[in-house]
């Protein structure tokens, strides 16, 4: 999950306003190690969620 977060986080700092920060965790609760890309999907998933919700709360918008 982490690594998946490394990877794609940057999609996320092209719409951050640079005077804002997001602080962002992510809670991991199943007993069974999951596969990389069903992860990464959800993540990809997540961070175009937030995208969104910045884009929305951006003024100019």
């Amino acid at each position: 999950m982490v690594e998946s977060w490394r990877l794609n986080k940057q999609l996320l700092y092209h719409v951050m306003p640079t005077d804002k920060q997001m602080h962002l965790f992510l809670v991991f609760s199943d007993k069974a190690m999951p596969d990389y890309e069903p992860v990464k999907d959800a993540i990809v998933k997540g961070i175009e969620k937030l995208i969104t919700i910045v884009k929305a709360a951006q003024p100019n918008a």
